[in-house]
């Protein structure tokens, strides 16, 4: 899925390899504008900073699987190691919210046949976007802000990443051109219409 099929001016936005120290910034931010988000967290940093996982989830925003590990060569597991590293993560998850995901997002936003087997036997549903912002790679704000509300169209799934210093910035940018331009943003359960959690 990398987007939902709708006319009306609803948009979601996510994000992707927290939860990290950046990401506080980030929440004060969504929290302010009343906004809600998807993080796609990464098992080994919610092991690390498993109080800014229940701020996230305290402030009412959903939380997905991004892998344990996020390594390089994901891309190359096996579809065992692949579960593995799913339910590893979801693991971990649950045991610092009480919550086991059910959205997945793949590192680096592939697929494969090993992945789309370990997707079935975990029964988690991968969510990809249409928008990509480069937020890793342009650092200047006003560059990464303009090519970004470009592609803006109803039914939209925006991808950030909450490990970048400069995202809180540009997500603050953004929520003030959707108010301004009459877009809604959702949260993806609702833009999707499909559950979260198990």
């Amino acid at each position: 899925t990398t987007s939902a099929k709708t006319l009306k001016k609803v948009i979601a936005i996510s994000f992707d390899d927290g939860p990290v120290e950046e990401t506080l910034s980030l929440l004060e931010v969504l929290d302010k504008h009343q906004v809600p988000a998807t993080f796609f967290c990464i098992g080994k940093n919610v092991e690390k900073n498993p109080k800014i996982l229940k701020e996230m989830d305290k402030a009412g925003h959903i939380i997905g699987n991004h892998s344990y590990s996020h390594d390089h060569s994901f891309d190359f597991y096996s579809s065992d190691k692949v579960t593995d590293e799913l339910l590893r993560c979801n693991n971990i998850i649950k045991d610092t919210i009480g919550k086991t995901p059910l959205l997945f997002r793949p590192p680096n936003g592939v697929s494969n046949p090993m992945i789309a087997r370990s997707l079935k036997e975990t029964q988690l549903q991968s969510i990809a976007w249409n928008i990509r912002t480069f937020d890793t790679q342009i650092k200047n704000i006003d560059k990464l802000y303009s090519n970004t509300i470009k592609k803006i169209k109803p039914g939209a799934i925006i991808i950030m990443h909450d490990n970048m210093p400069h995202t809180d910035k540009l997500v603050s940018k953004l929520i003030t051109y959707c108010k301004e331009t009459g877009y809604e943003i959702v949260a993806l359960d609702k833009l999707l219409n499909i559950p979260v959690y198990e």
